[in-house]
């Protein structure tokens, strides 16, 4: 009997294979068991426009800056890596506050605060438009000399533009400027903080990508004084084209001789 059963095994190879497979059968292959979902994967442009949404959303709120982008960077962490996304932010702000080349961003906004407070903005400003009153559009002119100084001196961009909005804009719309020429040498002006040393931005990007924040200032010098150099030809020319947009220099401010000149350079030079 066994001999006939072992025969009819072998003359069935199909039945032995089955049974065998049912026997291997893995749980979660086997009938009424299914096999678990995967984890959603949410697309990274849907994370990016739900980021900028919140964070408008909040900013609209009066929350601070600073507070509103802790506040967005917590939620998602909590949204995306659950609980545990926590560990991720506060590791990564220990890690920032140690390091020691990051003290320089306040201290460089405290330093475009103290150029305003003490005057010295105000003297670069006008020594510059001395200089720059016989050029068509010689205060914006003086502005982007000024900026360009202060940029050496400042290194952050809003800090720059901020101070010179307080020193320039008056003096320029009081004496017939157009607005957009007045906003647009400021907020022009203010983009040398970028190129010229020393910039928060080659901080930034030198930490970053482990660049030699040495050899970035050095291949930003000439960059940025042609710029501003760029930026002083687009508004003479400018201004001889639309004569509205800029009046001359009155009689007075033609009337400084040289010598007087000569002594306010020194509020170039070294400033204050």
């Amino acid at each position: 009997m066994e001999s006939a059963h072992l025969a009819g095994q072998v003359r069935d190879p199909d039945r032995g294979r089955a049974a065998s497979a049912a026997g291997n059968c893995e749980p979660s292959e086997r009938p009424g068991n299914r096999a678990p979902r995967e984890p959603r994967v949410v697309s990274i442009e849907l994370i990016s426009f739900l980021f900028v949404a919140v964070f408008v959303v909040i900013l609209l709120t009066g929350l601070p800056l600073a507070f509103a982008t802790g506040a967005v960077a917590v939620f998602f962490a909590v949204v995306l890596f659950g609980w545990p996304g926590l560990t991720l932010i506060v590791g990564r702000v220990f890690t920032l506050m140690g390091n020691y080349v990051l003290v320089s961003v306040p201290l460089f906004i405290f330093m475009a605060c103290v150029l305003e407070r003490a005057g010295i903005a105000e003297a670069i400003f006008r020594a510059a438009h001395v200089w720059s009153g016989r050029m068509p559009g010689g205060l914006a002119v003086a502005v982007i000399i000024s900026c360009a100084l202060m940029a050496a001196m400042v290194g952050v961009i809003g800090a720059e533009i901020v101070t010179m909005g307080v020193v320039a804009l008056p003096a320029m719309l009081a004496r017939g400027y157009k607005k957009e020429l007045a906003l647009g040498c400021i907020c022009a002006g203010g983009g040398l903080a970028t190129l010229i040393p020393p910039s928060v931005v080659f901080i930034m990007y030198g930490l970053t990508a482990g660049v030699s924040i040495g050899q970035l200032y050095m291949a930003g010098v000439i960059p940025g004084l042609m710029l501003a150099a760029m930026y002083i030809a687009y508004i003479i020319v400018r201004c001889q084209q639309r004569p509205d947009f800029a009046p001359p220099a009155s009689a007075a401010e033609l009337a400084i001789t040289l010598r007087a000149k000569v002594a306010l350079l020194k509020e170039l030079i070294l400033p204050g």
